[in-house]
């Protein structure tokens, strides 16, 4: 459960991750400040609403009831951002001219491996 658990955090964290730091869309600022905002929210308020969506999704005595409300943690958004900003952009462009395409270069280049 536990490596199920940490796999789908790792995934939705890291693809979110760099979406935030490399990627161009409309109202990414905004999208950002409002994750961040989240971060000022006390964990206790937010088990009611949970509980309340993983009842209505019918999803209460299950693996998933523990995976995705863990998977939507912004704090592991936030930290794989920033490894990201981290890393050169030269680098991402020399994997483009070297033919790797945008999936390809998140997952040989920017994950830390």
């Amino acid at each position: 459960m536990a490596s199920v658990g940490t796999i789908v955090i790792l995934i939705v964290s890291s693809l979110s991750g760099y979406a935030f730091a490399r990627l161009e869309f409309p109202g990414k600022g905004q999208l950002f400040s409002l994750l961040l905002f989240s971060l000022m929210i006390p964990a206790a308020i937010t088990l009611i609403p949970a509980f309340l969506l993983l009842r209505d999704l019918k999803l209460l005595d299950s693996y998933h009831a523990i995976w995705w409300p863990a998977a939507a943690s912004v704090t592991g958004i936030f930290l794989l951002r920033q490894h990201f900003y981290s890393i050169p952009s030269e680098l991402e462009d020399a994997a483009r001219v070297d033919g790797a395409g945008r999936f390809r270069t998140f997952w040989q280049i920017c994950l830390p491996w």
